[in-house]
């Protein structure tokens, strides 16, 4: 995340500290990214499927 924040800051752009943030708030939510359960045939838990279901969730 420190390499993204200084990439943030050598360019102005957040976009790429916002891009990691959020990857690690779901992996520190979910302990994986329930986005690829369909490729390792895991069933999705009641509440990652919520997750997916909202705005601007999707990678």
């Amino acid at each position: 995340m420190c390499l993204f924040d200084a990439l943030a800051r050598q360019t102005g752009e957040r976009g790429y500290l916002e891009y990691v943030i959020r990857r690690w708030e779901i992996v520190e939510r979910f302990d994986c990214f329930p986005h690829r359960h369909a490729a390792s045939g895991r069933t999705l838990t009641d509440e990652e499927r919520a997750l997916l279901l909202e705005p601007n969730s999707s990678f």
